[in-house]
């Protein structure tokens, strides 16, 4: 996880100089993290792979985590720079709904938008002797601010992880829950990149600070503190 985050950071910085897009025209190319504000009607669509490392104290009782989160995400733009967006992250385990809105922007080359997302979490572990299930509702209150260089784009996003509600049941019987818990944050950084032609690859880094990480619901209920969740994503715009 080190060497990734090492190779994100060296992309992050180098990118602009290698496409030499400084000073070009802000473009309207398919970015999908970007927060610019698109023509009503606009839709946005990608598939990501989120390669995330459980904190150390949970191995030993998250160890079903052990394959990449699978990811699909979409935006919708609506009138007066809004705009409507959606996420479903899986590891057929631990499955993660989200939807919400933004408010996105610009001044040149420059973009902003603050938003908030609604998340839906369900899962159920019935192998190694486990017969556990999950079902929780997470707040996302964001915002991000990005740069764009004409053929590649940066965003920095932050936000914000509130637990409305959590509820982990035994055979059918509750064994614990949460309400109204602030989570923690993250904060990440993307580059937006053309691949071939007009299809373009994410390239993030995001770092959790995290009561509980929604991969590993397993281990909730055992440990109450904040754990640094280092999480490296790849994505393709479709």
């Amino acid at each position: 996880m080190t060497l990734y985050i090492r190779l994100f950071l060296l992309h992050a910085v180098l990118s602009p100089f290698f496409f030499e897009t400084f000073g070009q025209t802000p473009s309207t190319l398919p970015f999908q993290i970007f927060p610019q504000a698109l023509p009503t009607g606009s839709f946005r669509h990608a598939v990501d792979i989120s390669f995330g490392k459980p904190p150390e104290d949970l191995l030993e009782e998250g160890a079903y985590v052990r394959i990449p989160l699978a990811e699909y995400e979409c935006g919708y733009s609506l009138p007066f720079g809004f705009s409507l967006y959606g996420k479903i992250s899986t590891i057929v385990v631990s499955n993660h709904v989200s939807v919400g809105a933004r408010w996105n922007w610009g001044i040149d080359h420059w973009a902003f938008s603050i938003g908030y997302d609604v998340a839906y979490l369900f899962g159920q572990l019935e192998q190694y002797g486990f017969n556990n299930s999950v079902e929780a509702w997470f707040n996302y209150p964001n915002v991000s601010v990005g740069y764009d260089f004409g053929k590649v784009a940066v965003t920095l996003r932050g936000e914000l992880s509130i637990i409305t509600s959590r509820s982990i049941f035994t055979d059918d019987i509750k064994v614990g829950g949460d309400k109204n818990l602030l989570n923690g944050g993250s904060v990440a950084l993307f580059v937006e990149q053309p691949l071939w032609k007009n299809n373009y690859v994410i390239l993030g880094f995001k770092a959790g600070y995290l009561r509980q990480w929604y991969p590993t619901w397993l281990a909730f209920s055992t440990f109450d503190r904040k754990f640094f969740v280092p999480e490296f994503i790849i994505g393709f715009v479709l």
